[in-house]
């Protein structure tokens, strides 16, 4: 089970977590339901993602690829300092002037820059380099994730999903989770 740092008013009763009053995340049934706009939604019995974001899930907690500089700290992931990426609520803001923004659960981008939405992942203008190759999909109660990022060296962009993540080359993350 996940496990939590002290003092973050996140504990375990019985078999579920239960947050502090005001966090904006709240128990319905039997599954935890976010504030709109958060990006994270449920599909099937767990949290999901947006594909291709490098972001999957092992055992029962969430695994970023390593050197992406996002880390766990308390119940809420952190970034480096200087990427101007912070936490305001429950989503994650990004600098001004930049050009990115929110849209309902998504992340937009200024129009021109080629960079676009295609089912649930950001595509790149063709001849940058970056691809992506994988996808989630769900067979029976199991859900298989396998998912890989291809960035040449040297061009080192990085994917906006609902969580922030660093594109780097070679990137393969596994996740495996039952229903």
């Amino acid at each position: 089970m996940l496990t939590y740092p002290e003092g973050d008013g996140v504990t375990w009763k019985c078999n579920l977590l239960t947050h502090p009053e005001g966090d904006g995340v709240t128990w319905k049934g039997n599954m935890l339901t976010h504030p709109e706009g958060d990006g994270v939604t449920w599909k099937c019995n767990m949290l999901s993602h947006p594909e291709g974001d490098g972001v999957t899930w092992k055992g029962n907690m969430l695994t970023h690829p390593e050197g992406d500089g996002v880390t766990w700290k308390c119940n809420m992931l952190t970034h480096p300092e200087g990427d101007g990426v912070t936490w305001k609520c429950n989503m994650l803001t990004h600098p001004e002037g930049d050009g990115v923004t929110w849209k309902g659960n998504m992340l937009t981008h200024p129009e021109g820059d080629g960079v676009t939405w295609k089912c649930n992942m950001l595509t790149h203008p063709e001849g940058d380099g970056v691809t992506w190759k994988g996808k989630i999909f769900l067979k029976g109660k199991e859900l298989y994730g396998k998912v890989t990022c291809i960035c040449p060296e040297g061009v080192g962009d990085r994917w906006k999903g609902n969580l922030l993540t660093h594109a780097l080359k070679g990137v393969e993350s596994d996740g495996k989770i039952t229903c």
